[in-house]
């Protein structure tokens, strides 16, 4: 089995979310990565809203 590329998302030099998430079961998990489950894994767009409200 080959290594899974990692995606994290930091917030103010703090790990907030990883995918795929943690699973220390030798679980197999190859889904096929989008713009679009990245969006929806992270809340990108709740994200960016906040960004541009000033929270």
């Amino acid at each position: 089995m080959g290594q899974l590329p990692t995606y994290i998302l930091f917030e103010n030099a703090a790990e907030v979310a990883r995918f795929p998430e943690l699973d220390f079961e030798a679980t197999y998990f190859h889904p096929t990565i989008t713009k679009g489950l990245l969006s929806r894994h992270f809340e990108l767009d709740r994200h960016l809203l906040e960004y541009f409200n000033g929270k």
